[in-house]
């Protein structure tokens, strides 16, 4: 297996993502933010994302996104946040 460590820091958010869908690594990727821009959701999802929530606006779905991860229900329209 690849080791993902050598990232550097300005590479992170979609390197890693990319890399874990390139590694086809069985893991569920929330990225809970307080940069919920538009143009932020877009990238985080289009790299991989499984899911994406506001800190401000999103929190209280946090619950039900664990629940999904829990059971599996990653093609739910939660990931829609």
């Amino acid at each position: 297996m690849e080791s993902i460590g050598s990232l550097k820091i300005g590479q992170f958010e979609n390197e890693v993502l990319k890399k874990i869908r390139e590694l086809k690594m069985k893991v569920k990727v929330c990225i809970l933010t307080n940069y919920s821009y538009p143009q932020y959701k877009k990238k985080y999802l289009e790299a991989g994302a499984d899911y994406f929530l506001s800190k401000t606006e999103d929190f209280e779905k946090i619950n039900i996104v664990i629940n999904n991860i829990l059971l599996d229900k990653s093609d739910t329209a939660t990931n829609q946040y």
